[in-house]
């Protein structure tokens, strides 16, 4: 604003249209639109209040076939040749110093939120990124050694099972004598005449 560079404060305007305000939803178009409207309305008190009248008329050489058709701007075509326009019941309220500050808050508000709500770069998150990876291989290998651990554990208890089944079938595959592999079938009468 205070350089007078009409052609930035459009390209910067255009720059936010491109990248922020294209991805909102179509209600927030009327804001939009009244926040851009009241930010050429800024410039142009600006430009007034500054005694600049050449910037107010370059203004409106260069926005002419943009704002022409528009209601709202109608009655802005004959600010530059007021000779007080401050006084003009149409424009006082664009020249009071409580119109300024609530402009710029509103949009400093709006466009505060705006970058809030805006999903964060990817390039920006690399870093996050590079932490969250590291931190999962950490875990990776934390699940690791437990896998190790438990496979370990598990071959050690086969093992055991394998000497424990060894051992039983040692002691089954050893023969008893004849005479005592018998005596599982001797009946009651028969162990009585051999305990006599």
């Amino acid at each position: 604003m205070q350089v007078y560079d009409l052609a930035a404060l459009r390209d910067y305007w255009s720059y936010l249209e491109r990248r922020l305000f294209s991805r909102l939803e179509d209600i927030y178009r009327p804001t939009i639109n009244k926040l851009k409207t009241s930010l050429f309305r800024f410039y142009l008190v600006y430009t007034i209040q500054t005694n600049r009248n050449d910037k107010a008329q370059e203004f409106f050489a260069k926005q002419a076939t943009e704002l022409q058709n528009q209601a709202e701007w109608k009655d802005w075509f004959v600010l530059p040749f007021l000779p007080s326009p401050d006084t003009n019941p149409t424009f006082a309220t664009y020249f009071s110093r409580q119109w300024a500050d609530t402009f710029i808050i509103s949009l400093h508000n709006f466009l505060s939120v705006l970058f809030q709500c805006m999903p964060v770069p990817v390039i920006l998150n690399f870093d996050a990124e590079c932490q969250r990876t590291n931190q999962v291989q950490e875990e990776n290998e934390v699940l690791r050694q437990k896998l190790f651990a438990l496979q370990a554990e598990i071959h050690r208890l086969k093992k055991e099972e394998q000497q424990q089944e060894e051992e039983a079938a040692a002691l089954v595959q050893h023969k008893l004598p004849p005479y005592v592999s018998s005596m599982d079938r001797l009946g009651d009468s028969e162990l009585a005449l051999v305990c006599s």
